[in-house]
Order: C-alpha cells, then structure tokens, then sequence
C-alpha cells in the first residue's frame, strides 16, 4: 500500500462536501415539506443554517464545480429570502391600553435555571394571563402566583401551569398519540375565554398528523360565538402541512400581529419557531413578539390582544 492510500480524507472535503449536501436537503424539505416521516431529517434544516451553509459551499466549491457552485448559492439566497419575505412578519399595530390583555407562553425547561428567572422577565412584562410549559415545581408556581400576580389564580398538570388574573375553570383533557393538551374556561371581565394548552413531544422520528388532527377536530367542535385561544409549544414550524387542518378554524397570531424575530428556540441564537398562538376570530390580535431573555432554552411569546365586542 502506497502512503498515498493512506493519507487521510482531507477536512476541507468533508466540510464542503457537508455543507452542499445541508444546502440541497433544506431545498427537498422546503419542496416536500414533512408531509411524511423521512422528510422530517430535511424539513427541520432551519433557513438561518441553510444560508450559512451554502455560502460556506459556494466558497469552498472553487471554479471547478461552476453549475454545483451557481445551484448552491441560488438555493442559500433563496433561503434568505425565505426568511425575509415569508418567515419574518412586519405588522405595526397600535395597542389599546385600557382594553389590552397580555398574554405571555414560555417554555420554562423546568425552572433549571432558577425561579428567579422566571419572576423578573414576567413581572418586567406586567402580563395577565401566563402559561408555563415544562412549567416548575408547584411550590415555584405559587412563588410566581404571589408575586407576579399577587396571589393570583393558577392551574397545574401536566407539567404545564397557568397563572393569571382570571379564575380558572377546567374543562376536559385531550388524548394525543404524543404529546400533553387540556383545556378551561378563564372567566374575564366580560366574554370568557376558551384556552387550549399544548405540548408536543420534540422528536423527529414522530409524525406530527396525528396529534395536531386530534387539536383541529377539537378546535372544530368548540367553534361558537366564545374566544377560543390554542397555545404552546407544538415543536413544529408554522408552515407545516399538517397545521393546514388548524388553519381553517384558527389565525396564527404572529402572522397577524407580529413583528421583530419570528424564532422561538434554541437559546442562544434562536432559529426554529417551535412556539405558537393560534386564535379564533373573536379574539382582536394587536401584537405578538418573540423577547429575548436568558430564564430558558425558548424565548417567551408575549401576544397582546383584546376580545371582539358582541
């Protein structure tokens, strides 16, 4: 054997090689979607990383591989674009103060980083409603109860809590193939509001069907004339096919009202919006934000609304 043969495989190939090859699979995911189960490898490919990716591989290409080298760095401005024109969402609305209900969704990791870090963010956003997924302990959640809320009323299972100004009726549990889900009644100053809280299991070797038909025929059966709010942290990037079935009862409400980063995790550098609020047309949409804070893995989706008069 010659010592050419055994020369190991140099680096630079198997970054450029990589990055091409992570370039090319987001363009299949982008196309197909995660309509089935293997397409979830490719789905996921956030844009952000598609970008970098391709840039890197058009560089790395060299004048050898022309047509490769075009098709790399079309598809990572493509994915720029994506994010741009179609991810990002541009809204200015003007809020009503005295009307407003603040809504805050985090994905609190089980307090690992203290409770502390949970109270500061929430009480520097004066909320009235919050739910807490992979929420703390109950003896924390009655911390956060007291002081954000003085004494508020709060409700946890399912390691997820809600916390907030309203009393709070439960109502049912919904049975998914993977993930968490119940719902109550939150009795306002006026329309009551029918909320969902939803926790899908992060794992691509799931498919998502099965779970969110279960929350869009449930949704479909509480279609009245009450405020209906779904909400949590799905684990699916909005544009997926299988929301399709949600979409015909229910707005996305960052589409509607958002504006600034549209990812929600992971920390530190988010680039996957895993976290949502869904709402029914009885609900007024003013603003809806992804902040940065350090209390968790996610960043909380603060969404700030009030009820449509009847």
């Amino acid at each position: 054997m010659t010592p050419s043969a055994l020369r190991p495989f140099p680096i630079r190939k198997i970054v450029m090689h990589s990055a091409c090859a992570i370039t090319l699979s987001w363009m299949v995911g982008q196309v197909l979607k995660d309509r089935f189960l293997p397409l979830n490898f490719v789905y996921y490919i956030p844009a952000v990383v598609c970008f970098i990716a391709g840039c890197l591989g058009y560089h790395m290409l060299g004048k050898k591989s022309k047509r490769l080298r075009f098709v790399v760095l079309a598809i990572a401005f493509l994915s720029l674009a994506k994010m741009m024109a179609i991810d990002f969402a541009y809204n200015r609305l003007e809020l009503h103060p005295e009307e407003t209900i603040r809504f805050i969704h985090w994905n609190t990791s089980g307090g690992r980083f203290g409770v502390d870090s949970i109270i500061e963010p929430l009480r520097l956003r004066q909320p009235d409603l919050v739910l807490l997924s992979e929420a703390p302990a109950d003896l924390e959640i009655r911390e956060i109860a007291r002081t954000v809320f003085e004494n508020g009323y709060w409700f946890r299972t399912d390691g997820m809590a809600l916390i907030g100004r309203y009393p709070i009726d439960v109502v049912e549990r919904l049975e998914l193939p993977d993930g968490r889900a119940w719902a109550v009644n939150l009795k306002t100053n006026g329309t009551g509001i029918h909320l969902l809280a939803v926790d899908l299991r992060a794992n691509l070797f799931v498919d998502r069907k099965p779970d969110l038909d279960v929350i869009a025929d449930w949704v479909e059966d509480q279609m009245t004339d009450q405020p209906l709010i779904v909400v949590g942290d799905f684990n699916t990037p909005r544009d997926s096919v299988h929301f399709r079935k949600l979409r015909e009862n229910l707005r996305h409400a960052y589409e509607l009202a958002g504006s600034g980063w549209p990812y929600s995790w992971p920390f530190p550098f988010p680039v996957i919006q895993t976290d949502h609020v869904w709402h029914s047309k009885g609900i007024i949409a003013l603003q809806h934000q992804y902040v940065y804070t350090t209390g968790s893995d996610h960043l909380p989706q603060v969404f700030n609304f009030h009820l449509k008069p009847y």
